[in-house]
């Protein structure tokens, strides 16, 4: 009876030594390349990249077109660089095993050693590295970061972890959040917030540029004086009744009123009146005052009274009563805050 043989491959010396420090090296690169990549892209110049992206440069308009959705190409990165990084751990691992240094040994070099290395060259210094040099490295790495989406998108890992997201969200919100949508004022004021947490820009910034966006959604009513608190002079005023009101109330201009409390002839200059005692005329320095609707936004009635070069307004219904009194200065700190009187 012939005698059975049992053949059983072993890998050549150091095959396997050589497998995990290979996993562990490109585990180490990736790990480096997608956590700078993640502030690259926050970093990136929005007017450098609009420009290259005017000029038809493809990574550059392959970039416009992941930060159309920012969340779906950053999962993608942290996706990658949480798998680089249990590559690393991984090779690691099996090489400590290998060498037989013992749970302790292990324990403390993991721990002590290989942990803030990892954290300063895998996460610290790329990303400081990205953040001052993405507007020159980031273009050239759009094609491996295209098939590296490519391939969690295939698996299916991305689609899946952001529809457990999105699920998650739901969950917990219940709804989604109105404010939360593609709109250029919402992508513009979502890159400030994120270039704001980048140090791209301060926070006073931020807020200049978030105060520019409501303007347009802020309602006149919203910021005039009422007609009841306004002060204004009919147009049969007497001089010494005209001069106890410019002495009484520290206005530099007053509206003149016609047969009623709401009916608004134009608007006239303290100081030229005053300019011109004792002779008293309101008809002859008697200007013209630009009307604007309760329901006009801020940023439209600043455009209206900019190209009118007017500082002052009535804000009138639809029947041309005069329902409140506006000023440029009002307007302005709704983009600037509270501001001196002038």
């Amino acid at each position: 009876m012939a005698e059975e043989v049992l053949l059983v491959w072993t890998p050549p010396p150091g095959l396997a030594e050589a497998f995990w420090l290979v996993l562990g090296v490109l585990g180490l690169i990736g790990s480096i390349l997608f956590s700078g990549l993640e502030t690259g892209l926050y970093a990136l110049s929005r007017l450098r990249l609009q420009l290259r992206c005017y000029q038809k440069d493809a990574a550059a308009l392959q970039i416009s077109r992941w930060m159309e959705d920012p969340g779906n190409i950053l999962g993608g990165l942290l996706i990658w660089q949480n798998m680089s990084n249990y590559m690393v751990s991984a090779a690691i691992t099996m090489l400590m095993e290998r060498d037989r240094l013992g749970t302790a040994a292990e324990t403390i070099l993991s721990g002590i050693v290989i942990a803030p290395l990892m954290l300063i060259f895998a996460e610290i210094v790329p990303k400081d590295l990205f953040y001052s040099y993405t507007d020159r490295w980031t273009y050239h790495l759009v094609r491996p970061i295209r098939w590296s989406m490519a391939v969690i998108t295939v698996i299916p890992v991305l689609p899946l972890v952001r529809w457990l997201g999105a699920a998650s969200l739901g969950v917990l919100r219940g709804k989604s959040d109105p404010m939360e949508n593609g709109s250029p004022p919402h992508r513009l004021l979502r890159i400030a917030q994120e270039s704001t947490a980048s140090g791209l820009i301060s926070d006073a910034q931020q807020e200049l540029i978030s105060r520019s966006l409501h303007m347009a959604h802020i309602a006149v009513r919203e910021v005039m004086i009422p007609w009841n608190r306004v002060i204004g002079v009919p147009v049969g005023i007497s001089a010494k009744g005209f001069e106890a009101i410019a002495r009484r109330y520290n206005h530099s201009r007053l509206p003149v009123l016609g047969h009623s409390a709401d009916e608004v002839l134009g608007v006239v200059n303290v100081v030229d009146i005053l300019a011109e005692w004792p002779s008293f005329s309101l008809q002859a320095n008697l200007d013209r005052i630009i009307t604007l609707l309760p329901d006009q936004s801020v940023r439209s009635s600043l455009t209206l009274m900019q190209k009118a070069r007017q500082t002052i307004a009535v804000v009138v219904n639809r029947n041309g009563k005069a329902v409140g009194l506006v000023t440029i200065k009002d307007l302005v700190e709704e983009l600037l805050g509270e501001l001196a009187d002038w």
